[in-house]
């Protein structure tokens, strides 16, 4: 298993490595493809569809399975969350903004991949993800909370945030 990171990361596992390099340059990615893996998981982030085309496409044709990190953001507000549920891309709300928004690149990056020739993938809708090095909480990053937490601070959200009810994974 090779982990390409932007972090100086070792790895205590005989079959894992980490690569330190920028996942988003394509011509490092094309080279390292030729080691012919199994599968890739994407956990990159693209802001929109037309950015994660060329990767889309780079993925699907150098790898059996391609999984692709989408986000549960995708759905609307009916819950629990089911496969069935409606998705926000397909009845956004009235007003809704959907520049730099998530959850609209995610949604539409699902529909490419489905409307594409490549078959080869699953899509993965992980809550909200956490690490030792990342937590987000709404639109606020770890250096944020953790920062006015330990400061005595008032963390700061959003009042539409107040009442949702959300699961966070490891």
């Amino acid at each position: 298993v090779d982990g390409v990171t932007i972090e100086e990361v070792v790895s205590d596992k005989e079959n894992l490595t980490y690569i330190v390099h920028d996942a988003y340059e394509l011509p490092f990615l094309e080279e390292l493809l030729k080691n012919k893996y199994d599968a890739i998981v994407d956990f990159l982030f693209y802001n929109s569809l037309e950015k994660f085309m060329p990767y889309h496409k780079l993925f699907s044709e150098n790898t059996e399975h391609y999984i692709f990190l989408s986000s549960y953001r995708v759905y609307g507000g009916d819950y629990p969350i089911t496969e069935n549920t409606k998705r926000l891309w397909d009845e956004l709300p009235e007003g809704y903004i959907t520049e730099r928004e998530y959850s609209i690149y995610k949604a539409q990056q699902e529909d490419y991949m489905r409307e594409s020739e490549y078959k080869n993938y699953t899509i993965v809708r992980p809550a909200i993800t956490y690490s030792t090095r990342r937590l987000q909480l709404t639109t606020l990053e770890a250096n944020v909370v953790v920062y006015r937490m330990l400061t005595g601070k008032t963390v700061v959200l959003p009042e539409s945030a107040m009442d949702c009810q959300a699961t966070m994974t490891w």
